[in-house]
């Protein structure tokens, strides 16, 4: 019988995934347009938002005083890792998982870095994935740790968002994880509800800008 392993931290989960640095892009991207509307129009002081297609990364901001580097506390967006763990752990005896909703700190290259590994089917065997991606039970709208949002061209993405006071994180991607998106803001909401969607479609749906 195997030991069973008493605990597993979510930072050493990021630690694990070993992924290469993606390549830093410089070019204007469809999101570019978007980005600014969250603090003219969204009330947030600033804004950020990196986009990992491939093996490329995209960065823009706007405002003052936010930069790709900054650390983070994740939200509800920390259900995806715990999720993961858990699944992770399903076939050991007697699993303890440490963590709570809320309490990783994170950065937008661990969040971009960890949703394409996981969609991307490296960080949980097929049949896993699948139970994670399985929205079944709440009928459509959330499977475990992650739900589903159609865009208007009909693309289906998956990710979370998280609430913290002070800062808001959204993160999606689309199934197979080769395109991911993470924003956020230094405010704890977004004034302005309709305008949260809108970097996703400007991204995963070019044109509906």
């Amino acid at each position: 019988m195997p030991r069973p392993r008493a605990l597993l931290s979510l930072p050493l989960l990021l630690a694990l995934l070993l992924a290469p640095a993606a390549a830093t892009g410089h070019a204007t991207g469809a999101t570019d347009p978007v980005l600014p509307l969250l603090v003219t129009r969204g009330g947030a002081p600033a804004a950020a938002l990196l986009v990992r297609d491939g093996g490329r990364t995209r960065y823009t901001a706007a405002g003052r005083g936010i930069a790709r580097a900054d650390h983070f506390r994740a939200g509800s967006v920390t259900k995806a890792f715990v999720a993961t763990v858990v699944l992770q752990l399903a076939d050991v005896p007697d699993p303890r998982v440490a963590g709570a909703a809320g309490e990783l700190v994170t950065t937008l290259d661990d969040l971009d870095r960890f949703h394409a590994a996981l969609l991307g089917a490296r960080l949980l065997p097929p049949r896993w994935l699948r139970e994670m991606l399985n929205t079944r039970v709440a009928h459509g709208s959330y499977g475990m740790g992650l739900f589903p949002v159609e865009l208007p061209c009909g693309v289906t993405v998956w990710g979370h968002n998280g609430r913290i006071t002070g800062s808001y994180v959204r993160t999606a991607a689309t199934v197979d994880g080769r395109r991911v998106l993470t924003f956020r803001v230094d405010t704890t909401e977004i004034s302005d509800p309709g305008l949260e969607p809108r970097p996703l479609a400007a991204e995963f749906c070019p044109r509906t800008r």
